[in-house]
């Protein structure tokens, strides 16, 4: 069997700022755990897991599948992170497909008010995990009797959920691969969006509002839109189907589920939003149909294509309009 191996997912800036203390914790941890096992335990790092002339982008995807584990370094530089944010989006759908919960140990390092209120839906998904706090002890010296105590409580974490990954290799077949929450194998690949993204801000990919119309180009931008805040958010993810239809994914994080009602006449006349079927990754909606859409807050919107424009059919431009109703408490 291949060496067990983990990923530390974390943000440059802090570690400078704390005199390189994250990487003198993964190196610490990374014998702690190889001690508790009886074999070398790699904990992948990207200061030092990539040889000179290897191509980064490339080696750092390779070393996150490889990953076990992975340890992200939860603090507000962590969550400003594209970088990071990818990197937990990626083995979110690691571990989904793979069939087990136990696979991200979080390292809470300084405060982060957006973990804290839960304000941004990988916030959230973490929020809802254990973690491991590390504020009080973040300027101890590394050999120090708390440090090290702790380090070695999270060394037999890790060996316990190393063991427990062996036995269900041995004894139960893998799962088969089934689309999760977090899916990247649809052509538009999914860029991490916050509670509220400067990116579609600036290049006019969201509405902050609970009520509207949009009218964009859904070749643009993976084909995504975001509406709401906070806990309305509801990243959109579409693409072309035909000149009267599109099809509306439930990949990005901040979605949970959607459905299609094709035979709804007004989104006053919804009903129960969780009684719809919302059992499929992808739905093709057509021109005046509505879809329902319910996100990982369990808040639900409606939305009712309007207008499908499609340059392979005739038309000047790929656009779409569409209205949409985030449904709150007073509607």
């Amino acid at each position: 069997m291949k060496n067990p191996a983990a990923f530390i997912s974390y943000a440059h800036r802090d570690d400078a700022a704390y005199g390189r203390r994250i990487t003198g914790l993964r190196q610490r941890l990374q014998q702690m755990v190889g001690a508790a096992i009886g074999r070398d335990f790699e904990i992948f790092q990207d200061c030092e897991g990539i040889a000179w002339g290897q191509h980064w982008r490339s080696r750092l995807d390779e070393a996150l599948g490889e990953a076990l584990f992975l340890i992200p370094i939860l603090t507000p530089s962590y969550f400003n992170s594209q970088a990071c944010r990818a990197e937990l989006e990626t083995f979110l759908e690691l571990e989904h497909r793979s069939g087990r919960s136990d696979r991200i140990l979080s390292m809470y390092f300084l405060t982060a008010p957006v973990y804290e209120r839960k304000r941004d839906p990988l916030a959230a998904i973490l929020s809802d995990r254990q973690h491991r706090d590390w504020r009080h002890l973040r300027i101890d010296p590394l050999g120090s009797p708390k440090v090290l105590r702790a380090l070695d409580e999270l060394a037999g974490e890790l060996a316990d959920a190393i063991h427990a990954h062996q036995e269900h290799q041995e004894h139960v077949r893998p799962p088969a691969t089934t689309p999760g929450p977090l899916d990247r194998s649809s052509a538009a690949q999914p860029t991490p969006v916050g509670s509220e993204d400067p990116h579609c801000r600036e290049q006019g990919y969201q509405d902050t509002s609970l009520v509207g119309r949009v009218t964009f180009n859904y070749t643009n931008n993976n084909g995504r839109y975001s509406i709401g805040h906070d806990q309305f958010l509801f990243e959109i993810q579409w693409s072309k189907a035909s000149g009267d239809s599109i099809h509306l994914y439930s990949d990005p994080v901040s979605i949970s589920g959607i459905a299609e009602v094709p035979q709804l006449r007004s989104y006053e006349d919804i009903g129960e939003p969780s009684t719809y079927d919302m059992s499929s990754r992808v739905r093709t909606i057509q021109e005046g149909e509505h879809a329902i859409l319910k996100n990982i807050f369990n808040n639900y919107a409606v939305l009712k294509v309007i207008d499908i424009k499609d340059r392979t059919r005739s038309d000047r431009i790929d656009e779409l309009t569409f209205d949409f109703w985030i449904l709150t408490n007073d509607t």
